[in-house]
């Protein structure tokens, strides 16, 4: 989702949404494509760039804004890869694939209480 402080990225997001669907179109049948759309990825990255404190509330913060009330990881992300590199997805292309914890749905405030 676009932000008014990251319109660049934004953009950039919706050139590869843009370039799978016209790359599974042109590539077929012979090759599918497909793109993995992760939300907050917790990596090793953070703990380089920031004090530890700064990245609990970080890793905090993603959690809470999520549905599923984590902080997704590489190999959350790896799974989601391995399933479209499996022929278990032999049928799917030009997909974009959501694993972002539910974040695309708005937020933690969706829940049940």
């Amino acid at each position: 989702m676009g932000n008014g402080s990251s319109v660049p990225y934004a953009a950039s997001k919706g050139a590869m949404t843009t370039m799978t669907l016209s790359l599974a179109r042109a590539l077929a049948p012979r090759i599918r494509v497909n793109a993995i759309c992760p939300g907050f990825i917790d990596t090793p990255w953070f703990g380089k760039a920031m004090d530890a404190e700064r990245v609990d509330r970080l890793r905090s913060g993603a959690a809470a804004a999520t549905p599923l009330k984590v902080a997704s990881t590489a190999e959350d992300i790896a799974g989601a890869a391995v399933f479209l590199a499996s022929p278990a997805s032999r049928h799917v292309t030009g997909e974009t694939l959501l694993v972002d914890a539910g974040l695309h749905l708005g937020g933690a405030s969706l829940s049940m209480r």
